[in-house]
């Protein structure tokens, strides 16, 4: 039997339906403050249809941000949700970009202290003191 996500009434979603695209997003909701909402678009039939779901106010959700997941009909409804909640509760740390002129120098510096500790015997033998 297959299970179903209630949305609003009339509209649904079955848990083993396709995701073309998901994506959350904080947006202001009149008279109550900023809100997260969901938005799931499916493929039914030749027509794209975009269900939006209110997850609640944004102070629940300290450490969401807005992201977009683009499933290509690869995940199923379900997969897809678990995904989003994984993204929304524990986001990974964003790298910093890295320093290609430092790391090249430190690179160079190691480099050169292997040098000055190392004795070469002959084309095969090295002996690192």
């Amino acid at each position: 039997m297959q299970q179903h996500i209630p949305l609003r009434p009339a509209h649904f979603l079955l848990t083993d339906e396709r995701v073309q695209w998901l994506w959350e997003r904080d947006e202001d909701k009149p008279m109550l403050g900023r809100h997260r909402y969901q938005y799931v678009e499916v493929r039914r039939g030749e027509k794209r249809q975009t269900f939006k779901k209110e997850l609640g106010p944004s102070a629940l959700f300290p450490k969401a941000h807005p992201f977009n997941f683009w499933a290509a009909g690869l995940y199923s409804v379900g997969e897809a949700t678990e995904q989003a909640e994984w993204l929304r509760e524990g986001q990974p740390e964003v790298e910093q970009p890295s320093n290609i002129a430092e790391q090249y120098r430190r690179q160079l510096e190691e480099k050169q202290a292997l040098r000055r500790h190392r004795t070469v015997v002959g084309p095969a033998i090295t002996i690192a003191r």
